[in-house]
C-alpha cells in the first residue's frame, strides 16, 4: 500500500509541475487558452489545443524522464514500459486534482 502512495506522490509532484508550466505557457500565448468549434457532417465538435499540448508533454516528460515510476507494479500487474509511461503521461497530463483525487479514496 506505502508503494501506490509513494507512486501516487511522485505523479502528483510531477502533475503539479505539469500544470504551472502549461499555465505559464497560456500566460504566455494567450490563444492557446481558448476553445475553438467546428462541425463536420454537421456534428459539432469543442476542442481546446491546451489539452492537446498538455497531453503531449506529460506522455513526453514520462518518456524523457525514463525512470520506471510504475504505478501499475505498485499494483501487482506487469505491462510493457511503454504502456507505463503513456498511461502515467496521461495522468499527469490532467493535472494534480485528479491524482490527489485518486490518493484521497485511497
Amino acid at each position: 500500500m506505502s508503494e501506490i502512495i509513494s507512486v501516487l506522490m511522485v505523479l502528483a509532484g510531477l502533475a503539479f509541475l505539469m500544470q504551472v508550466a502549461l499555465e505559464r505557457v497560456k500566460t504566455i500565448i494567450p490563444v492557446l487558452g481558448g476553445t475553438y468549434s467546428f462541425s463536420i457532417k454537421g456534428v459539432k465538435f469543442d476542442i481546446s489545443p491546451m489539452q492537446f499540448i498538455s497531453l503531449a508533454c506529460g506522455i513526453g516528460l514520462m518518456f524523457a524522464i525514463g525512470q520506471p515510476i510504475s504505478l501499475f507494479s505498485s499494483l501487482g500487474f506487469e505491462v510493457p514500459v511503454e504502456v507505463n509511461h503513456v498511461v502515467n503521461g496521461i495522468l499527469i497530463s490532467g493535472g494534480a486534482g485528479y491524482i490527489y483525487d485518486i490518493i484521497h479514496k485511497i
